[in-house]
């Protein structure tokens, strides 16, 4: 069975992927202060899973919309209806979370800055 994202947005898994990391990124650029926070919740598998479980719900949001206008739709119309919705996650954050990830300090070897 085909993923419904791949079929409405005619693209690849693979590019479906590289669009979500790059959503996740922004989304962690946004709610950080410098390059060290970035580095932090960007690496933070907690952090990411959460994030994750929200993008999947905005994800479904748009496949309950966009079925019905599948065969009416280009696929540019779809594009933009994917991005107007998973746009969405920059707006949700765990504040808790992210004070807890922005908190912890990594044992880097070999850099002094961090050790």
């Amino acid at each position: 069975m085909k993923n419904p994202l791949t079929q409405l947005l005619q693209c690849t898994t693979h590019q479906i992927e590289m669009l979500m990391f790059t959503h996740y990124m922004y989304w962690c650029e946004i709610h950080c202060t410098n390059d060290d926070e970035l580095q932090l919740l960007l690496a933070n598998t907690m952090l990411f899973n959460w994030w994750y479980k929200e993008y999947y719900k905005l994800q479904q949001n748009f496949v309950n919309i966009a079925e019905p206008f599948n065969s009416v739709a280009s696929k540019r119309e779809m594009e933009n209806l994917y991005k107007a919705e998973t746009i969405k996650i920059r707006d949700i954050y765990p504040k808790p979370l992210l004070t807890l990830v922005k908190k912890q300090k990594q044992h880097i070897i070999g850099n002094a800055q961090f050790n």
